[in-house]
């Protein structure tokens, strides 16, 4: 490996993505960005005939050309990540917790291992759509910009959900803190994303966060723990 190679590898998260913090639900950047991400859920086209396809691309040509100016540019991407069972399998524990029958612990116990084992083997994944807004700010425009930031993202998640009118519809997602932080760890470093999501691990970064977001992440996963145990 090349010296350059090395220092390259030797770069943390933020040094290579070119975030300095996440902020109030916000990637702050190194060139003083703020961030916002939004998870958009999606309609299998190929299962549509070509009247509905038709109106589903004129719904969404409408919605790109009624963006008011002041939230241009805007960032559609596809990103695959590791499928995320977690939620199940806390379901799945909690149910046999409760079990009485020995045999059917048993066969839970073996279901468990196979959750997480799905969950490790790197073949199963989810591709999930995301519309990302940024805007630049410096230390006088801070706070009004987060604000207007803020603003935008709500008025876009309500265009988006609105978008499509008969059966079909989309679900419209800020990412908070933590769901920022999974994204970010994901796309950074995704072999090792499929191992730390798993339910029987905990995920650890070496990433420093602010006080306010280290607190609201350390309450849900108080909240978490706690929960579990009961």
């Amino acid at each position: 490996m090349s010296n350059k190679q090395k220092k390259s590898t030797a770069k943390d998260i933020r040094e290579q993505l070119g975030i300095k913090n996440i902020y109030s639900e916000c990637y702050e950047t190194t060139d003083n960005r703020f961030v916002k991400v939004i998870r958009v859920s999606s309609v299998n086209l190929s299962l549509l005939n070509k009247k509905e396809k038709a109106k589903i691309f004129r719904a969404y040509e409408t919605f790109l050309n009624d963006l008011p100016r002041a939230m241009l540019p805007l960032q559609v991407s596809q990103i695959a990540q590791p499928i995320n069972l977690t939620n199940y399998g806390r379901y799945v524990d909690d149910l046999m917790n409760k079990e009485e029958s020995y045999p059917k612990t048993i066969l839970a116990k073996s279901y468990l291992r196979y959750i997480d084992d799905i969950q490790k083997s790197k073949k199963m994944v989810t591709r999930n759509r995301y519309v990302i807004l940024a805007r630049p700010f410096n230390v006088l425009t801070r706070k009004k910009v987060l604000g207007e930031l803020e603003r935008d993202v709500k008025i876009v998640s309500t265009q988006i959900e609105n978008m499509l009118g008969g059966r079909y519809e989309l679900k419209a997602k800020v990412l908070d803190n933590e769901e920022l932080f999974h994204l970010m760890f994901a796309c950074i470093d995704y072999e090792n994303a499929q191992v730390n999501f798993s339910f029987k691990t905990s995920l650890f970064s070496p990433l420093t966060v602010g006080e306010r977001t280290y607190d609201e992440m350390d309450k849900k996963w108080t909240k978490i723990k706690a929960d579990h145990i009961m």
